[in-house]
């Protein structure tokens, strides 16, 4: 049986090893691949008002595939100010301000120094626009075969709060090697993505929050050795994307995912944020 065994894998190496070679993909740049929001579906999203999902899923917005939770190996974060124009007035994305930049820094300036209900105005029209900081965190979704697709979660208003609270359990992970302690990368560790129940204090209404958990009872039970071929796709995902090698189409996220909010300024959060989440 186990000469049966080793036969049939020799074949199968043999077979898909015809793969290899010429693909039709030489040419292909990062302007033909998009990199996927996954968003999570509140209860005025429109494939849940349409039946076809329910809220507190996630939605692959390039896949369009819904989850209900997904494991997840963060592996690069962007932060920005992301300009849009106002849900009453139709909405839509503007484009993405660096936090450092001189447009940033007047418009908190003008605010009494403060980001929170930040606006802006468009050079040529004039017209109001939100202003909203939020953090991109690109990663990789796993599925059950050990295989992995390139995300991007989006985390503002509320979802700052629980951004926050995964950036400082992922910066806290360190690892005794010999006689030294280093600090271990975002992509060691594979995290649990779920969503939980949370009232906005701005209205009383309900909305579904994203969550990231280790992924086991600890972060040793899901940390990834540096051999591990996830964790050299975790670091290869974080070069692509510090490189400039690839990038999402910060055009396609959602905007009831993304609504701006209440933050406190400085970067520090109060403990209950109000949020503008449309409902």
């Amino acid at each position: 049986m186990a000469n049966a065994v080793t036969k049939k894998q020799a074949t199968d190496v043999a077979e898909w090893g015809d793969y290899a070679g010429a693909t039709g993909f030489e040419n292909v740049d990062r302007s033909e691949l998009a990199i996927p929001f996954v968003n999570v579906l509140q209860s005025n999203s429109e494939l849940v008002e349409d039946g076809k999902a329910k809220q507190g899923q996630f939605y692959n917005n390039v896949m369009e595939t819904v989850m209900d939770d997904f494991r997840f190996i963060p592996c690069y974060r962007q932060r920005v100010f992301v300009e849009w124009v106002p849900v009453d007035s139709g909405g839509g994305f503007v484009g993405v301000h660096d936090p450092d930049s001189q447009f940033v820094q007047d418009a908190i300036r003008k605010n009494g120094n403060s980001p929170i209900k930040l606006q802006c105005h468009d050079a040529e029209t004039g017209e109001v626009h939100d202003l909203v900081e939020t953090i991109y965190l690109y990663g990789l979704v796993l599925d059950d075969d050990g295989d992995y697709e390139r995300v991007v979660l989006g985390f503002s208003s509320m979802k700052l709060k629980k951004y926050r609270q995964f950036i400082t359990k992922a910066t806290a992970q360190t690892l005794v090697v010999g006689d030294r302690r280093i600090k271990l990368p975002l992509w060691a560790h594979v995290w649990r993505v779920t969503t939980e129940q949370e009232i906005a204090k701005s209205n009383g209404k309900k909305f579904q929050n994203i969550s990231l958990s280790f992924d086991g009872g600890s972060a040793k039970d899901c940390r990834l050795a540096p051999n591990d071929d996830l964790f050299q796709a975790g670091l290869a995902f974080h070069d692509m994307v510090s490189e400039g090698a690839a990038k999402a189409d910060l055009g396609t996220a959602d905007r009831t995912d993304q609504a701006g909010g209440e933050e406190n300024g400085g970067g520090n959060p109060t403990p209950d944020l109000d949020d503008d989440i449309p409902i």
